[in-house]
């Protein structure tokens, strides 16, 4: 059923400004792969209840119905006394049969087997369920890191049109100082030029935002068609962000999802080696048979027996043997994944972390450029307007004015995603 819900497409309209948090109910809600996983879940729970019926008496009804002849065949072997001296002759008559058999049997002791088998159906439940939640962590960190980087190019389309503008601006001021003859003529050309430069970046920027915006969708899981304003993604600063690398690295092993998946496959292994050993040993089986037979059903006999079954499989080909040589073998490789999983983590952890201590250094050190080249391009704009300033200090200021705008963009998203990493290593929703 879970799967059922999460296969099901959202019909879940986009807003005209979306937020991150409804990108990401929206992702969740369409995207395959968690649906998939929600399925392995639930169908490694389904196992656990499998695993559990061979505690339970099993029961099993049989009726059957026969129209036979009744010619006696002699068979070697038989006693002699039994046998008669003459044979009589075959004959077609038929005779109807019915019998109706009652089976029920209960398991007693099997050293331990089922027992095995339930324990690794459950580490294989809570690996399945581990797993489920950690692919909710990856594709949040998917569709985040998608929404960040639309709404970053979406702000840089506003740094692109904001410096076409100032160019136009410019280019109409140039027209008039060179219609009044206070200005030459290649002025006016350069204006020209510099506002051309302008329109192609301002084009090179749409169509960026226009590519994120797609990532976005596709992270999303909604109609390519759908219209929306990509909102602010407030991602702050996270609890703990400057703590030492030990500390992340025990908050980790708490949270990540996919070492408690491993840890939990880990543990069903070593339920399996147990089942696998325990198989030597012999399986005791109580029996018990009711039955209602007979030429006819208005005359049926009954009968009934009970009984005691020991099993003990003596030789099998040296299956067992081969068996738990496998089981351990795949527990060694389940043991050196996490080891090296946890290296990873570490790595992660180290990377993520550094990454935002530079974020927040270059975020300072960005709008400090930007403050001082707004403040160059005014002074060169009110120099050349007074006629003491050339049009190659005005165009080199502009361009230092738009590569410092830019750059504050670029550096604040750099540290929503530097941010979203450290979150996504330590394995947070």
């Amino acid at each position: 059923m879970i799967a059922l819900a999460l296969l099901a497409a959202s019909t879940t309209l986009v807003p005209a400004v979306l937020t991150l948090e409804t990108a990401e109910s929206l992702a969740l809600a369409n995207h395959p792969q968690l649906a998939g996983s929600a399925a392995q879940a639930e169908a490694a729970g389904a196992r656990v209840g499998e695993a559990k019926a061979g505690w339970w008496p099993q029961v099993s009804l049989t009726s059957s119905y026969q129209n036979t002849t009744a010619n006696f065949v002699p068979r070697p072997g038989a006693n002699p006394s039994n046998t008669l001296t003459s044979l009589p002759s075959p004959s077609f008559k038929t005779y109807s049969y019915w019998n109706n058999t009652l089976s029920a049997s209960q398991l007693l002791w099997d050293f331990g087997q089922i027992h095995a088998r339930i324990d690794a159906a459950e580490q294989n439940s809570d690996a399945a369920s581990a797993n489920l939640r950690a692919q909710r962590v990856a594709i949040l960190a998917g569709v985040r890191a998608a929404f960040v980087a639309a709404r970053g190019q979406r702000e840089l389309v506003g740094v692109a049109d904001k410096t076409l503008e100032n160019m136009q601006k410019h280019e109409a001021q140039t027209a008039g100082f060179v219609t009044m003859s206070t200005r030459p003529p290649i002025d006016l050309v350069q204006a020209k030029y510099n506002v051309a430069n302008a329109r192609v970046a301002f084009v090179a920027a749409q169509s960026d935002a226009e590519v994120a915006r797609a990532v976005l969708v596709q992270a999303m899981g909604v109609d390519e068609e759908a219209t929306f304003d990509v909102g602010d993604p407030m991602v702050q600063a996270m609890e703990g962000e400057d703590a030492t690398l030990d500390s992340l690295l025990a908050r980790a092993r708490e949270t990540r999802r996919d070492l408690a998946t491993l840890h939990a496959l880990t543990e069903a292994q070593h339920a399996v080696i147990r089942g696998v050993d325990d198989s030597r040993w012999p399986v005791l089986t109580a029996t018990t048979n009711a039955s209602l037979g007979g030429l006819s059903l208005a005359d049926l006999g009954p009968n009934w027996n009970i009984g005691a079954q020991l099993s003990w499989p003596l030789f099998q080909g040296f299956i067992t043997a081969a068996t738990l040589r496998e089981a351990n073998a795949v527990l060694v490789q389940s043991e050196a994944t996490s080891q090296l999983l946890e290296r990873q983590i570490r790595r992660e952890l180290r990377q993520a972390q550094t990454t935002v201590r530079s974020a927040k250094a270059t975020v300072e050190a960005t709008r400090e450029a930007d403050a001082l080249a707004q403040e160059r391009l005014n002074l060169a704009d009110r120099r050349y307007a007074a006629g003491v300033g050339t049009m190659l200090e005005f165009a080199d200021a502009q361009l230092a004015a738009s590569s410092a705008a830019a750059q504050v963009v670029r550096a604040q998203c750099n540290l929503a995603l530097a941010r979203l990493e450290l979150k996504r290593s330590l394995g947070l929703e």
